[in-house]
């Protein structure tokens, strides 16, 4: 391998580590210096944080092999979650940050009452920190097997090394061959050590880095790619003599009479219920989990607030050009259906798997320098998203789980414990990702789960009637569905809606033959948190903050649509 492309990993990771060390003894003096860094972060660090996470090594190559399936519509999978991203933004930044909790199931306590509270604490954490993190997790490392598989090869850097390593590899590992697992172990076993060093200080000041370093490498590749596939004419003419004049990989909507929505049979008053469902299937839907960790280490609500917006500037308006270019353009350079004909058959694994096709142009078109730096930037992405997931999950641990379970302990022996959390979590992302075979098929996993979640999650911020046992009937209807929609292979578009519906009758059921939340917790809640909605002493619709969500949300997707527009001329 050119030095040429080891010297930016290494730049990389002797910044990375300077960080951590440098915030590590700060770190360990309490739970709330470890996991919320002070409550002391600027709001531009605590916004680029998130968006640095949202923006894994999965991101782009999921992105890659939903265009090559559904064209530049299939993105909605993702981007329906705009709405719920500004809500954060506008609602939920401020009331996390009034409440100060430091998780999100904390919630619960402040919320509800009764042992029925104590329980749904211990199984949203368990949901939230060990389930669904470490799926996460666990495609995030199966993404970045894809990328290593390209542009790694340990059997020439150290052949001694592979030797050993794969005299016991197992044959059928998902984390690929002993050359790509010997990556992955040091990768994880290097995010383990300085997020375990620094805690969430450390890990948001690198994330500044990274997530520059991550957008930038987005950036050089989709110039190669546009270059190379003649630009916009040039893709513009490819795109139709390969799949005829009126295919519709450039819409950014999908028309009744597109491909995959032919395919489900699906009308478009179905899709848009369907959009709804997929929106608020997400386990932040209420800026919980780690958004809601940096919002609630901001200095206020105001800075919590801005560091929403932050995101969703991030999120929707900057990073995704590059994806879309080179998703595009992927489909131009390898056809799909003649994978094999171009690159002198080097691109023929791409047709089995199409999120292959963006480390594949990585390794194709760019010089050993510029190889380097991406690289560098896709190690960037996975470790930005690795160091806040096991930070975030080992916050349950520590602040969920061990007070219940009667564990004392001190400040500084809960920043220990917090160390040792993220070392477990880290094996357990390993072991998951074994099960994962696509970045998609993880994000499928998580929509399922969250889609029980949801609604109730929602509804407890505006509406008093909700309760713990609410909650539980819900999560274990939509569950119960989950796993039949699983096993009797339901579209996925279709199970997401039945999962969700059968949540809130569950929810509905919980709350009228159940026990019932103590007046005064409800009372104290609302006047902490000062929430708007439907309250035993108030009544306030929050006309002008759905308006302002509802305003945003119609912008970014007219800038969405201008910006096709101008890239691609169509």
């Amino acid at each position: 391998m050119p030095l040429s492309m080891i010297i930016p990993v290494f730049v990389y990771f002797g910044f990375t580590f300077a960080v951590a060390l440098y915030f590590s003894r700060s770190a360990g003096k309490s739970k709330e210096a470890f996991f919320l860094g002070g409550r002391n972060l600027p709001w531009w660090i605590a916004g680029t944080s998130i968006a640095a996470t949202t923006f894994a090594a999965d991101t782009p190559l999921a992105i890659t092999g939903m265009i090559a399936a559904k064209g530049l519509s299939g993105n909605w999978f993702w981007l329906a979650a705009m709405g719920v991203h500004t809500a954060t933004a506008i609602f939920f930044a401020k009331y996390w940050s009034r409440l100060g909790t430091v998780t999100d199931s904390q919630l619960i306590s402040v919320r509800y009452s009764g042992k029925s509270a104590g329980f749904l604490r211990i199984f949203r954490a368990g949901i939230s920190g060990l389930l669904m993190n470490c799926i996460i997790m666990g495609w995030v490392i199966r993404a970045m097997v894809k990328v290593v598989s390209q542009l790694f090869n340990w059997q020439e850097i150290a052949p001694n090394l592979y030797e050993f390593i794969a005299g016991f590899w197992p044959t059928s590992s998902a984390l690929g061959t002993p050359s790509e697992g010997i990556t992955i172990i040091i990768l994880i076993t290097l995010v383990a050590i300085y997020s375990s060093m620094g805690g969430l200080k450390g890990v948001v000041i690198t994330d500044l880095f990274q997530f520059v370093l991550a957008i930038g490498g987005s950036v050089l590749l989709a110039m190669a790619v546009w270059k190379t596939a003649g630009g916009q004419t040039g893709i513009l003419e490819s795109l139709s003599s390969l799949y005829g004049e009126d295919h519709k990989y450039l819409d950014l909507f999908p028309s009744a009479d597109s491909t995959w929505l032919r395919n489900l049979e699906m009308g478009m008053g179905f899709f848009g219920l369907y959009m709804i469902a997929q929106g608020i299937a997400r386990p932040e839907v209420d800026g919980g989990t780690y958004f809601m960790q940096r919002l609630n280490a901001c200095k206020s609500e105001g800075d919590a607030q801005k560091a929403g917006l932050t995101f969703v500037f991030f999120q929707y308006l900057v990073r995704v050009w590059p994806w879309f270019v080179v998703g595009v353009g992927a489909l131009v350079l390898i056809p799909l259906g003649n994978e094999a004909s171009v690159f002198n058959g080097e691109a023929a694994a791409i047709a089995g798997d199409r999120e292959l096709a963006y480390p594949f142009l990585i390794k194709q078109l760019l010089s050993p320098w510029v190889i380097g730096l991406l690289m560098a930037s896709f190690l960037a992405a996975f470790m930005s998203t690795m160091d806040t997931h096991l930070n975030w999950g080992s916050s349950y641990i520590v602040n969920d789980w061990l007070p219940r379970l009667g564990v004392d302990l001190s400040p500084k022996a809960q920043g220990f414990a917090g160390r040792m959390a993220i070392v477990g979590f880290a094996v357990l992302a390993i072991l998951v990702s074994f099960q994962i075979n696509t970045v998609e098929q993880g994000w499928r996993w998580i929509a399922a789960i969250t889609a029980s979640l949801a609604v109730p999650s929602l509804l407890r911020w505006f509406w008093w009637r909700v309760t713990a046992f609410s909650e539980i009937t819900a999560i274990a209807s939509g569950l119960l569905v989950a796993i039949i929609v699983h096993t009797t292979g339901i579209a996925y578009e279709y199970g997401l809606i039945y999962i969700m519906s059968v949540s809130v009758i569950g929810m509905m059921i919980g709350i009228f033959l159940g026990p019932k939340t103590d007046p005064e917790v409800v009372e104290a809640f609302h006047a902490k948190a000062q929430t708007k909605g439907v309250w035993p002493n108030s009544r306030q619709f929050p006309a002008k903050e759905l308006l302002t969500v509802a305003g945003i949300v119609v912008v970014v997707i007219l800038s969405l649509r201008l910006g096709i527009r101008v890239i691609f001329g169509t």
